[in-house]
């Protein structure tokens, strides 16, 4: 599936890309995604359920990942900024880094949250965008969804799967069920 970094294309993308992770959720089979710059082509490997980013070839060969969790301190990125993660991947390495944080925010992240997604929109149009204020999302996907009813208690996907919306987060962190700092949530939900 390729990826390209236009509004519309990166849209268009995202649908299938949704659709093929439900599609595979059954099978924990991989969807790759391709992002081709010239006659370089970058791969990277996501498993289903949940666009979990398992392995990438950035034309060395495929490197499987020992770790999944975004590094802590993310990068600010613009369209530039997303290209060079894209190309950069993981270098030759088993464990995330800042570059393959943004690959997954870009690809992963936006495919769970609507949020995310159109932060994403704006870093491709030119806007600069800080992920590290993005991270409240990036942690905290499982429990509004499946609050909402878009995931199952074990996480599998409900027949009613969709990316978040803001809304969706809201709901959770004012629900009673959310037991940390309502305010602080909302407050950090709607500077984004």
């Amino acid at each position: 599936m390729d990826i390209e970094l236009t509004s519309k294309k990166y849209k268009s993308f995202l649908t299938a890309f949704r659709q093929a992770d439900r599609d595979n959720a059954a099978t924990q089979a991989e969807t790759e995604v391709v992002y081709t710059e010239g006659l370089n082509t970058y791969r990277y490997f996501l498993e289903a359920p949940n666009f979990k980013l398992m392995a990438y070839n950035i034309g060395a060969g495929r490197v499987n990942l020992t770790t999944y969790n975004h590094v802590n301190n993310m990068a600010t990125v613009d369209k530039s900024g997303l290209i060079t993660a894209l190309k950069a991947g993981g270098g030759t390495g088993t464990v995330m880094t800042q570059n393959l944080s943004t690959v997954v925010a870009l690809v992963s992240e936006a495919a769970r949250s609507k949020v995310v997604e159109q932060a994403m929109i704006k870093a491709i149009m030119g806007t600069a965008i800080n992920l590290n204020n993005y991270e409240i999302l990036f942690k905290g996907y499982n429990q509004p969804a499946r609050y909402g009813g878009y995931l199952k208690p074990n996480s599998d996907y409900s027949s009613f799967w969709k990316p978040l919306e803001k809304e969706d987060y809201r709901r959770f962190y004012t629900s009673s069920i959310y037991t940390g700092e309502s305010d602080v949530m909302c407050t950090k939900l709607d500077a984004l």
